[in-house]
């Protein structure tokens, strides 16, 4: 068979989700159901997020500098050792190297749909706490301004009820 005639194999496109965490029970059922998302797809990738809301206030800009980066190594350390704890949860049954930590400083929802938009992702799964209706007028959610800008679909995991 000649070069002409070989066939081109479809290329397989990387499924990419995006999914926030803050620790709480409601993000680690939206990093469960993340993973659980990607397992079902083979080359996927996972960019778990954690986003420190607002920025540091540092006096001087060189002080600044090093601190944001310090906080930030120290933040993106923190949410390693968070995903290893998840995974064994899980008797390591995703490829520790298709998941990837950023950890930042800003508006949750804006920098969440930002990353999906810089990964191209396919999705965004987040948690939700369940605040009454009041509170998230008052406050806004994470979530439902993720729901109304992203770029892609989201999965929005609801806290499960406490016993």
């Amino acid at each position: 068979m000649t070069s002409k005639e070989t066939k081109r194999l479809p290329s397989v496109k990387v499924y990419e989700v995006v999914v926030g965490v803050d620790y709480s029970g409601p993000s680690e059922q939206a990093l469960q159901t993340a993973l659980d998302m990607a397992r079902r797809r083979s080359g996927s990738h996972v960019h778990v997020v954690a986003i420190a809301e607002g920025y540091p206030a540092v006096a001087t800009e060189a002080l600044s500098a090093e601190a944001t980066t310090n906080f930030l190594n120290e933040a993106k350390a923190t949410l390693e050792c968070y995903i290893d704890e998840q995974l064994s949860k899980r008797q390591n049954l995703f490829n520790r190297k298709s998941i990837f930590a950023i950890a930042d400083f800003g508006d949750p929802a804006a920098r969440l749909v930002q990353i999906a938009k810089d990964v191209n992702a396919n999705l965004i799964v987040v948690g939700t706490h369940g605040k009454g209706a009041l509170e998230q007028a008052l406050l806004g959610s994470v979530s439902q301004k993720v729901l109304h800008e992203a770029p892609c679909s989201v999965l929005v995991v609801r806290a499960e009820p406490e016993a």
